[in-house]
């Protein structure tokens, strides 16, 4: 009698158990799914955030990182809920903490924060090695289009360095046609320049946490178009 009275207590632990993971394991399903992204409009939602941003402000300049980022993501969210909603920005925030936007380098903020990046297995070096190339080298829009695909084709890459290379590319296209279309924003960015690499840039350097990359993106790039 013991025996069968253990047995059940065993199977409704067991049952309980399996339930509560498959539970867990569904709300996980559904956090990624609401906030999946294909990687090829990672550069549409870029832009989609510039936009957003500009019209809010009305001409205001604000200066403060914490503000941009969270109305950047605000914008985002209210009009593409499914996408950026609980998106969590914090790694963002205490990225750029304590930056002063008037005298931001992206090419000072990238040598500062690769290193760890790497360390933590959220970017590939090889990838790092490319944006360095591309920065020594000082390349334009188009030259780095061209050095990207040589990268791509004489180089061995995992699945995470392929989807990565595709977001940086994405948002790299995709950033030289909304400069290239809106230069009245105190901005002179022009395809090839510092603010078109950086929002590709700050995209790719957190392109480990989905959304947050494309929010990183657009932080980047308006920290440079206030420092040209």
């Amino acid at each position: 009698m013991k025996k069968i009275i253990y047995s059940i207590l065993l199977l409704t632990v067991t049952n309980s158990v399996f339930i509560s993971c498959a539970k867990d394991e569904q709300i996980v399903k559904q956090i990624e799914e609401k906030n999946k992204i294909e990687l090829t409009d990672y550069g549409f939602f870029h832009n989609e955030g510039l936009s957003l941003y500009y019209k809010s402000q009305n001409g205001f300049r604000e200066t403060n990182t914490d503000v941009i980022i969270q109305k950047i993501t605000t914008q985002l969210e209210n009009k593409y809920p499914k996408e950026f909603s609980n998106v969590d920005i914090s790694d963002v925030k205490n990225a750029f903490k304590n930056t002063d936007i008037q005298k931001f380098n992206i090419v000072s903020f990238w040598n500062s924060k690769k290193e760890e990046l790497y360390l933590n297995n959220k970017l590939s070096p090889k990838i790092g090695g490319l944006v360095d190339k591309i920065l020594k080298e000082e390349m334009s829009h188009e030259q780095y289009m061209l050095e990207i695909q040589k990268f791509r084709k004489e180089n061995t890459l995992d699945t995470s360095e392929q989807n990565s290379l595709i977001i940086f590319e994405n948002v790299l296209e995709s950033s030289k046609q909304y400069w290239s279309s809106h230069n009245s924003h105190k901005l002179t960015a022009r395809p090839g320049s510092q603010a078109i690499i950086a929002d590709g840039m700050g995209a790719l350097m957190f392109v480990y946490s989905g959304p947050l990359s494309i929010i990183a993106g657009c932080a980047t790039s308006l920290f440079v178009n206030e420092a040209l």
